[in-house]
């Protein structure tokens, strides 16, 4: 705050508080009506790609990092980042 002042104090969290909020509404919407089968045994069933949603978008690629691969986070969850 010394150096640059409030201003840019304020400016910071002004952008962190847009990025948290954009970050969780994509969470949320790529998680938006997960739902899998109960087993007799009273665990879920195994997650597949088709549990949540994916988008294939060069602009969605570019700008968000690929985050929009979310359902073979799901089905591979020990993949690396870098082969979804």
């Amino acid at each position: 705050v010394g150096v640059f002042g409030i201003d840019v104090l304020i400016w910071l969290i002004g952008q962190a508080v847009i990025g948290i909020c954009l970050l969780e509404s994509i969470n949320y919407l790529e998680h938006y009506g997960l739902r899998r089968q109960r087993r007799a045994d009273g665990r879920y069933e195994q997650v597949r790609a088709s549990h949540s949603w994916n988008s294939n978008s060069v602009i969605s690629n570019v700008f968000l990092f690929h985050l929009q691969r979310h359902s073979d986070h799901h089905a591979n969850p020990h993949r690396r980042y870098q082969a979804l």
